[in-house]
């Protein structure tokens, strides 16, 4: 972020974007996981090769759906796609599975962006964008254990890092290491609205150690000269 600033200020000719922050932290997920050997985010789970990737895809739905998509299906209908998945001797793949989903580190994420007491916003205001990541793994007061890796050899805890970015990841407006000491978090920025027109934000929440698990929220507001309601 030092870097960025001084960019803006013309201080530094070198830009610092998100697509910087993010081929660092893919290189950190590649490394943790393996990523030179099993390129599909499916292979970071017990039992899984790319055979059984590109089944557990097909079950999804189609070759674009995601490890995230699969965590978040219901134990149930994991248990039901097993044997297709692994083939009839399932039961030890599975029970490894699930044991691997449940320490991962799954979440949501949301986000709003509002003038408090207002329902235009308009040049001048304060404009407020609340975000909440919600730790689908997590009981209250629970932290996530260490990481699960099937590459590498020492114990480490994961992180998740949140950006503020375009649509198109060419600026940065936030970049922070989350602090996570509950079953969520809750962050607010606050920024005056400088012009007329639609400005989109978009946050990226991205986990250093994991593929595939990484969250994008969008929001979208309209700015006016003038309320007609004020």
């Amino acid at each position: 972020m030092a870097l960025s600033q001084a960019y803006k200020m013309g201080r530094s000719p070198k830009k610092i974007t998100a697509k910087n922050i993010m081929t660092l932290i893919q290189f950190s997920q590649n490394l943790m996981q393996g990523g030179w050997i099993n390129k599909d985010a499916f292979c970071q789970l017990p039992g899984f090769n790319d055979a059984e990737a590109k089944k557990a895809k097909t079950l999804l739905g189609g070759q674009t759906k995601t490890i995230y998509n699969y965590c978040t299906s219901t134990e149930a209908q994991r248990l039901e796609w097993a044997p297709q998945i692994f083939g009839d001797d399932f039961k030890t793949k599975f029970d490894e599975q699930e044991k691997c989903i449940q320490a991962l580190p799954i979440v949501r994420i949301t986000m709003t962006a509002f003038v408090d007491g207002e329902e235009d916003i308009v040049v001048g205001d304060i404009l407020t964008c609340k975000l909440r990541v919600d730790y689908l793994n997590l009981e209250k007061g629970q932290k996530s254990g260490y990481v699960h890796s099937k590459h590498y050899p020492y114990l480490r805890r994961d992180q998740w890092f949140l950006m503020i970015t375009d649509e198109q990841f060419s600026g940065l407006a936030a970049v922070e290491k989350l602090s996570v000491q509950d079953n969520f978090f809750e962050k607010e920025f606050k920024e005056r609205v400088g012009r007329t027109g639609k400005i989109a934000f978009t946050a990226v929440l991205t986990n250093d150690s994991y593929k595939g698990l990484d969250q994008v929220a969008k929001v979208e507001v309209n700015v006016i000269e003038e309320s007609k309601t004020r």
